[in-house]
């Protein structure tokens, strides 16, 4: 654990290796590491900050949806796209009622950037209709082109 968090603080020019060692550690000592990702997350290097929010995603852990819901509301559009993905591969029901209720409610670039992260789900006919069902309560159609493009 040690040697897996001074990298992580030390930084690492591959953005693999970053993620595998907030993946690595969620594994061995996820309540002991939540902690320093929710510092990576809050910090500005950017490379640090999308491999704890991945790692987060990936670890399916319920504490991991209030960290990247923070995060994607202070990364500005154009950057919250990784925090969305986080969320969508959590697999669980706040996060993605967060994501629906997003494209729903939130500015037309945000709800972009929500519908392509859950074009990783696109396979899943639940979800899918789920979130064309946002799409289309919205109304908008540069959104449901946009649903009908990376849902297809």
């Amino acid at each position: 654990l040690p040697l897996l968090r001074y990298k992580l603080r030390c930084g690492d020019p591959s953005n693999e290796v970053l993620l595998e060692c907030c993946a690595g550690l969620l594994a061995l000592a996820p309540t002991r590491t939540l902690p320093l990702l929710q510092e990576l997350l809050e910090g500005a290097d950017a490379p640090r900050r999308e491999a704890a929010a991945l790692a987060l995603g990936g670890s399916r852990l319920a504490e991991a949806v209030p960290l990247l819901v923070r995060l994607s509301e202070r990364l500005p559009p154009h950057e919250v796209g990784v925090a969305y993905t986080a969320l969508a591969m959590l697999r669980s029901g706040p996060a993605l009622e967060h994501l629906l209720g997003l494209i729903a409610a939130a500015p037309l670039s945000r709800a972009l950037a929500v519908l392509r992260a859950l074009a990783i789900h696109r396979y899943d006919d639940a979800l899918r209709a789920r979130t064309l069902a946002a799409v289309g309560a919205r109304g908008d159609a540069a959104l449901r082109r946009a649903a009908d493009e990376v849902l297809a």
